[in-house]
């Protein structure tokens, strides 16, 4: 059996034999090989994230000699303290860790989780740096036991519902709605629909969707519902705020954001802040004395770090523009895990949006999230299709932003009219008249004047309904529903 079964390149692979693992969650692995006691230890990997977890019960259990896992480095997402929860509480019968929103895989049953927790013991040493070795190999030391496996290997083979379809070759899928939550279930449904089904660069498949543009228009509120909770994703918000970037880290958001090194003093402290450029003040200055500019931009990307790095920022650019007196914002990611951060993102992202309109003293346009590659891992499949039933929204007409149509008969002309106008009441200039529904209906699309299927369905109706009033010689009144 080649092992590990998942993020092998991602791992670095030490004594086979022994029964230690050493977690740095979110700070540099690399850094701590110098200082540990590296023959006392069967590998060195991160935890970025809760759904990491589930990897590490796969891993472990098909090869069940590691018996001891010690936490070290910074805890940024709450991985850590999801893992210790797992461990003290298990999971419920929907696999939920207890007191969390966070879930283990589908195919991760109940009693793989009593194995492991029976077995596996999780050391508490969170916070402790590379300087700090003298600490985690004192605890290394003291840990006994040998490589012997506490059970027969385990492979735990994913489950996702058999599906069909293997994805449609366009790119560019626009994703509207008022709600953070109600455009993340109808993005994750697309990419489940229509997603190509494709190797990863961690050997797990994916969903990917190319070019996903989700637009956000207003707040909304988060259902019970979700695998996310309003503490989680404010203490992630928190954290995206946070322009210090913790000592091992590769980089934060809130570090490239509001604390971008200049070139040649890119691991400056926050105490030489003078030589770093605050891109969010910045932003917001250029669009004070410029509310027109094109230039109110802020980039995460560092070609000379990130070219060759392991562990890129997924968040590429953020970009701000007034349009009739509104802040809108547009964030651009090469690389977007739906399930497990899309939302996440979106909420801290939105939050940046409404503090800096509040600056700026003027409301909140649309949000825009670009998502070049939008994916969903296979592991969870299953649990995108359980959020997307939860949470269908149902049949409801949007108001077009590009505006709406008044029809009518003339009867004494003999024609169907349909007048265009604004969704202020202005008129647009655009009226057309004929005797067929479908003439009207393609000219109508030729001239680009709606933009949601529920519009374009709605006047497909309406103008059929005033044909059939024309011929019928009926009175025709339409319908606003």
């Amino acid at each position: 059996m080649d092992w590990p079964l998942y993020y092998k390149d991602q791992l670095v692979l030490l004594n086979e034999r022994s029964p230690i693992a050493l977690c740095t969650l979110w700070t540099k692995k690399e850094e701590y090989l110098p200082y540990v006691k590296k023959e006392k230890l069967a590998l060195v990997g991160n935890l970025y994230t809760v759904d990491g977890i589930s990897y590490i019960l796969m891993n472990v259990l098909a090869k069940p000699t590691i018996k001891h896992i010690v936490l070290v480095g910074h805890d940024l997402t709450g991985s850590g303290e999801a893992l210790l929860r797992l461990v003290s509480e298990g999971i419920d019968e929907d696999g939920r860790i207890r007191g969390l929103r966070a879930y283990v895989h589908q195919s991760i049953g109940k009693e793989h989780v009593e194995t492991f927790r029976k077995h596996v013991k999780v050391y508490d040493l969170r916070g402790a740096l590379p300087k700090d070795s003298a600490r985690i190999n004192a605890l290394i030391d003291s840990i006994e036991g040998d490589g012997a496996p506490f059970c027969k290997p385990m492979v735990i083979e994913e489950k996702a519902t058999p599906s069909e379809s293997q994805g449609v070759e366009s790119a560019v899928h626009v994703i509207r709605g008022r709600s953070l939550v109600e455009v993340w279930v109808r993005l994750l449904d697309s990419v489940m629909k229509f997603g190509e089904v494709k190797m990863s660069e961690y050997n797990v498949e994916q969903r990917e969707l190319l070019d996903a543009v989700s637009v956000v228009t207003e707040d909304g509120t988060l259902p019970s519902s979700i695998p996310f909770g309003e503490a989680e994703l404010r203490a992630y918000s928190q954290k995206f705020f946070s322009k210090e970037k913790p000592e091992g880290v590769d980089y934060t958001y809130g570090n490239r954001l509001f604390a971008y090194a200049r070139e040649g003093v890119q691991d400056k402290s926050s105490q030489e802040l003078k030589e770093v450029i605050d891109q969010i003040s910045a932003a917001e200055e250029k669009l004070r004395t410029h509310p027109y500019t094109r230039r109110a931009v802020a980039v995460t990307w560092r070609p000379e770090i990130d070219v060759t790095s392991s562990n890129p920022p997924c968040l590429m650019e953020i970009s701000w523009n007034v349009k009739f007196g509104r802040l809108y914002q547009t964030a651009t990611f090469r690389s977007h895990d739906v399930f497990g951060a899309w939302l996440l993102n979106a909420y801290a992202l939105r939050e940046l949006q409404k503090r800096m309109a509040a600056d700026l003293g003027m409301p909140c346009g649309d949000m825009i999230v670009v998502s070049v590659s939008a994916h969903i891992y296979k592991n969870n499949w299953a649990q995108a299709r359980d959020v997307i039933e939860k949470n269908r929204y149902g049949y409801r007409l949007e108001t077009d932003p590009k505006g709406y149509f008044l029809i009518e008969v003339d009867r004494l002309r003999s024609v169907i009219r349909a007048k265009h106008k604004f969704n202020d009441g202005r008129d647009s200039g655009y009226v057309f008249e004929g005797r067929s529904a479908d003439e009207i209906y393609k000219r109508i699309i030729n001239e680009g004047l709606v933009s949601y299927m529920d519009h374009a369905a709605y006047l497909g109706r309406e103008l059929q309904r005033a044909k059939q009033a024309l011929d019928e010689g009926k009175a025709y009144v339409q319908d606003e529903s």
